[in-house]
């Protein structure tokens, strides 16, 4: 197993968390989880099986799709940004008979409301917003985690305060 063992910083109010994160997958169902470049990859993009819009604040809203299978291993997919957005396209390199993906426009993104809204909007926000996700839609469970550049680092923001729920990450 490869390891990384550090510290990252949380915010500037805050000082840096070690962290100690090991990319790999030892979850049986987590290994049919497929990187960018697997040939399983598939350009058949469908559309999510559900669609919510889940109230954070009197602010804001953000937009959620589920993809895969509902009951089978959870997924949080956490897009690129800040300022990016989820498409049909992010659940496709899971296996969709294996996985029940969620992927979520962050505040102020894509789908999510208001748009371009700065206030309360801060790389903790995002990660207690994981947190609320993984709760309301994976409740008890612990998930795999995966992001896309600036979601990336969002992930290991999340692993270094809620490690206790993850399963695995990538991205």
């Amino acid at each position: 197993a490869a390891k990384f063992v550090g510290t990252l910083p949380c915010a500037a109010s805050t000082p840096t968390v070690p962290v100690e994160c090991v990319y790999a997958v030892t979850d049986a169902a987590c290994k049919r989880l497929v990187d960018f470049f697997s040939p399983y990859r598939t350009p058949h993009f469908r559309p999510p099986f559900r669609t919510d819009a889940l109230r954070l604040s009197s602010t804001h809203t953000l937009h959620v799709a589920h993809y895969g299978t509902p009951n089978a291993t959870p997924v949080l997919f956490v897009h690129g940004g800040p300022g990016g957005s989820v498409g049909d396209d992010c659940a496709q390199y899971f296996d969709r008979r294996s996985f029940h993906v969620v992927a979520f426009d962050q505040r102020g993104c894509g789908k999510s409301t208001p748009r371009n809204e700065l206030r309360d909007n801060t790389p903790m926000h995002a990660v207690a917003d994981i947190e609320r996700l993984r709760r309301r839609y994976f409740p008890g469970k612990r998930v795999v985690l995966f992001g896309g550049s600036y979601g990336s680092a969002l992930v290991l923001l999340y692993a270094a305060t809620h490690a206790k729920w993850m399963r695995a990450f990538g991205g």
